[in-house]
């Protein structure tokens, strides 16, 4: 990591909400789709999505035009993704068997590398 520059300003865009019990590990984002996923030491791996605003509704307008902080919900949740192991590392990857569409790909302390199919 580089040292903050003088003068530089951190601003919260979004918070996920809460899933994890224990420390998160790892979080990834899908420049595809959007979707956010998460992994950590209770063992879950947990897959976000940002909340698609109905006509008429808007967030806060901010001074360059763009809404205000997004808000998310939880799309899929799998609560053992590695037994009772942690799970250390989730990414997104192109699928492998031709599909469209992604998956998710993990590593935990069981030693295993396993690859999730993340339906809609």
């Amino acid at each position: 990591m580089r040292a903050a520059a003088q003068g530089e300003k951190w601003v919260v865009e979004a918070t996920l909400p809460a899933a994890h019990t224990r420390a998160v590990y790892a979080v990834a984002w899908s420049e595809k789709t959007g979707r956010v996923v998460s992994c950590g030491g209770d063992s879950k791996i947990v897959v976000y999505g940002e909340v698609e605003e109905k006509e008429g509704e808007s967030g806060e307008e901010k001074a360059d035009g763009g809404k205000g902080p997004g808000k998310w919900q939880i799309l899929a949740t799998t609560e053992m993704g590695h037994g009772p192991y942690e799970v250390n590392h989730v990414t997104w990857c192109q699928r492998f068997d031709g599909k469209e569409g992604e998956m998710v790909v993990s590593s935990g302390d069981d030693g295993a590398v396993r690859a999730w199919e993340v339906t809609e």
